[in-house]
């Protein structure tokens, strides 16, 4: 038997959502060689997550579900580390692979067995493919088409990919390639990597895909593997246009992740001047951003003025590097 460790956050308004993203858990092919252990933590949602959990058929013997919840809302970064924490702390014995999915997601039938083959192959780190209803229908068709030329020596099959690390980090970069809910990994090769949670708007996610990736040796990608991204609260999508003051604390965690990724992950001087040159420009428009949304200065993260500040003078980010420990409370 395998055993996956999954981390849900939830903080959600509509009933349903989350239990449609449980039920394809369930319906995985060849779940019942699957132990899951599925690890959800409450974000303070308002909809109550033992509320929607109380709406949740009874669960087959090899599915474990761990209910936590958080008094305060603390945004997903922590939220996802509060269940990683449990995992890394209370079944490390027992887990092999760290998968995500996030409340409103959905993954294809195949995405457990299509990962455990890829780990099979000797991948440390796997992510596949995307449909977001209103955007795409394909993440592989619709944004990486330019990738699959420089991919085409690592197929191992239709549309699957065992790629050595130091040629897809570049391509992560540039393109946002493994979307959350895709995403699993060894969990004895990286037994206590956590998420930035100092960002808290943006970029996390990125800067932790492009830390696994680094130090994974092979990477899996398969595009024929497809999770679909509903459409639940989502904090970056309701805050991405200019004219609201969320995208000015969005580009400031985004200037902090480019940071991040030049301060922590090798790269070669030809990488480095392109994450230069993305950082310069992040900090230009939320600079900008900032003395257009001055007037709602009180809505305005300046944690992230300072750190960034902090940056450009001292070239220090180490306070992003100490994660903030939540108390959190397991559902009776």
């Amino acid at each position: 038997m395998h055993n996956i460790g999954v981390v849900i956050p939830f903080y959600q308004r509509d009933k349903g959502i989350l239990l449609k993203s449980l039920k394809s858990i369930l319906e995985q092919k060849c779940s019942s060689e699957i132990n899951y252990y599925v690890v959800i933590v409450d974000d303070c949602s308002p909809l109550a997550l033992s509320e929607e959990l109380s709406q949740l058929p009874t669960l087959p013997k090899n599915v474990h579900l761990i209910s936590l919840y958080h008094k305060n809302n603390s945004g997903p970064a922590i939220a996802r580390n509060t269940a990683l924490r449990h995992i890394q702390e209370k079944l490390s014995s027992v887990v092999d692979y760290v998968a995500f999915l996030d409340s409103d997601d959905q993954w294809g039938e195949k995405h457990s067995s299509l990962a455990l083959e890829a780990f099979d192959l000797g991948a440390n780190f796997y992510f596949g493919n995307t449909d977001r209803d209103g955007f795409y229908d394909s993440n592989w068709n619709t944004d990486i088409p330019e990738m699959e030329q420089d991919l085409s020596r690592f197929s191992i099959g239709d549309s699957q990919f065992i790629i050595d690390s130091s040629v897809v980090i570049e391509s992560m970069y540039n393109k946002y390639l493994s979307q959350t809910s895709t995403v699993m990994y060894r969990l004895n090769k990286f037994p206590d990597i956590l998420f930035c949670d100092q960002l808290r708007f943006a970029g996390e996610d990125e800067l932790m895909w492009l830390l696994l990736c680094a130090g994974a040796d092979k990477v899996a990608y398969y595009p024929c593997d497809v999770t679909k991204c509903g459409k639940g609260v989502n904090m970056f999508f309701s805050n991405i246009s200019w004219e609201l003051v969320g995208s000015c604390n969005i580009m400031g965690s985004k200037a902090l992740a480019t940071a991040m990724i030049l301060e922590n992950i090798e790269l070669n001087s030809k990488q480095r001047k392109i994450l230069k040159k993305t950082f310069n420009s992040h900090c230009y428009v939320y600079f900008k951003l900032m003395i257009k949304h001055a007037f709602k200065f009180r809505e305005i993260d300046f944690k992230n003025t300072m750190l960034i500040v902090k940056y450009l003078l001292t070239k220090d980010l180490s306070s992003l590097n100490k994660h903030e420990c939540v108390e959190a409370k397991i559902y009776n």
